[in-house]
């Protein structure tokens, strides 16, 4: 790690960091981490949109089903 990159890690946590992680933390690319963001940014505004969204009308239907494949 960079005398640079450490600075963004506490003193507590650089205690029990090993090169591995320390590898995997400077590696990952930042358009990585800015699309975990918009995925997360996404599923926030779904559920969101879930909550507020009014059903305008509910249909209900009876189905007759055969688990059973029927060649002809």
């Amino acid at each position: 790690m960079d005398k640079k990159e450490y600075n963004k890690v506490s003193d507590a946590e650089l205690d029990y960091i090993d090169d591995k992680t320390a590898a995997l933390l400077l590696n990952t690319p930042t358009s990585a981490r800015i699309m975990l963001w918009v995925m997360l940014l996404f599923f926030v505004c779904a559920v969101a949109w879930a909550a507020w969204a009014e059903i305008d009308k509910v249909t209900v239907g009876q189905v007759k089903s055969s688990h059973l494949p029927k060649f002809r």
